[in-house]
């Protein structure tokens, strides 16, 4: 069910003008919100994280079809490559519901300009910024405003929230220690959240909560403390449309513990200066023991290329091998109970969840996240959302 709701919006010239957006009843009371939703004329404040190679266009659009809004991963594509596959992503999201992601600290200035520029040729207005800092690349920001477009920041710490801001960013992403892959966040998702929700709120910069999310009452629990949306990565790459091989997927829906994960900076970890949370497998403990992998040839993706033990690519379908040696990223949403179904399932789901919440009948309890030292083998229990 929708409703017409009359939203007073700050247009560029600074005058109040008065717009009507379809906003869920859910969403109405809450004026960040309702504010990210507007920015972005989304239904629901549900993002799905670039989660690098295992996502799909089929992905960005299913999300995009159900309210929500997905990343797609530029920064290791080639430039023809790019080009292809985001010429195909907008003629199947006509309304532009997606945005683009480059990690700041892998790919060149000048292949990051040009990618920008292409996107912005055809229309496309949102940027997603990672592991950098923006004040770095004044020119891309720039090109950007330029062109109207919608800068968002990935931060880990109230540090990078400042430097973010400062780099005139428009909405943040707060990664919590909880996310599975590469972890920028320091601290637990809902510490980070306290902590930086006072410092952008203020400003009237929309915070999007990510890291361990994978059930609707955690949405609803922050967007109590001011969060405006939340991002998921995890619980995406078990839906039907990613690119995630079958044995990665039944791996996931199979892990449903932390114990079962490990944060840990001593595998997979390649040119990363950062830890990683990955499923606790037998190569994972092999790899610890040894302390490093052989380099030998134990899977081939579906072009045939070698991936040599402790490559950091995840298992992608079509891949052959010894799958189960390569890298299954995970966040500690597992603990929710993954289940193997269409994007549209997932959402309705997550959604279902949230409006239970609502009503204080949330349908599970949330869990208790623990962190992983990587430097220790003991976990530190992390307060509850």
């Amino acid at each position: 069910m929708k409703v017409i709701a009359r939203i007073p919006v700050l247009s560029n010239r600074g005058i109040f003008i008065m717009m009507f957006q379809h906003i869920t009843p859910e969403f109405v009371n809450s004026a960040i919100t309702n504010q990210l939703l507007e920015k972005l004329t989304l239904q629901f404040p549900i993002f799905a994280a670039p989660i690098g190679s295992l996502v799909s266009c089929a992905l960005l659009k299913k999300v995009a079809e159900n309210g929500g809004m997905g990343f797609y991963p530029a920064t290791w594509k080639s430039a023809s490559v790019y080009q292809q596959e985001l010429s195909a992503i907008i003629k199947e999201i006509s309304n532009h519901h997606f945005g683009i992601n480059f990690v700041v600290c892998q790919i060149k200035p000048t292949d990051l300009q040009d990618k920008i520029k292409f996107a912005l040729s055809q229309g496309i207005k949102n940027f997603s910024f990672s592991w950098g800092d923006l004040k770095d690349h004044p020119d891309i920001v720039a090109l950007i405003k330029k062109n109207q477009g919608i800068i968002f920041h990935t931060v880990g710490d109230l540090g990078q929230a400042l430097a973010a801001i400062k780099a005139t960013a428009d909405i943040l992403i707060v990664q919590g220690t909880e996310a599975g892959g590469h972890v920028l966040g320091k601290k637990s998702l809902t510490e980070l959240v306290k902590e930086i929700i006072p410092l952008a709120n203020p400003r009237q910069i929309p915070v999007i909560a990510t890291g361990g999310i994978a059930h609707g009452s955690q949405m609803k629990s922050l967007l109590d403390l001011g969060a405006a949306g939340i991002q998921m990565g995890t619980a995406f790459i078990v839906a039907e449309e990613s690119l995630a091989h079958e044995i990665y997927k039944e791996t996931l829906t199979k892990t449903q513990s932390i114990d079962q994960l490990i944060l840990t900076d001593r595998v997979f970890t390649k040119d990363w200066k950062a830890p990683l949370r990955v499923v606790r497998t037998e190569a994972v403990n092999n790899y610890l023991q040894d302390s490093k992998a052989t380099g030998a040839v134990i899977a081939w993706t579906a072009n045939g290329d070698p991936l040599t033990e402790g490559s950091d690519m995840p298992p992608l379908q079509k891949m052959t091998g010894k799958i189960e040696k390569l890298a299954f990223y995970a966040g500690t949403g597992i603990t929710f109970g993954l289940q193997q179904k269409p994007v549209t399932a997932i959402m309705q789901q997550f959604l279902q969840e949230y409006r239970q919440a609502l009503i204080g009948n949330p349908q599970k309890k949330l869990q208790d996240p623990v962190k992983e030292d990587p430097q220790k083998n003991h976990k530190i229990p992390r307060a509850k959302l």
